[in-house]
């Protein structure tokens, strides 16, 4: 039996590129990256 998922919610964009200009990047949000977030901010 195979399930229906039906049509993927967002269009795919291939070779879209975004740029973003920062001093300081944070990925994640647990202990570490929220204690990171916060310090730099400071």
């Amino acid at each position: 039996m195979q399930g229906n998922l039906g049509p993927w919610p967002y269009e795919v964009e291939y070779g879209i590129e975004n740029g973003v200009e920062c001093d300081v990047l944070v990925l994640g949000g647990g202990v570490a990256g929220c204690f990171a977030a916060i310090s730099a901010a400071n």
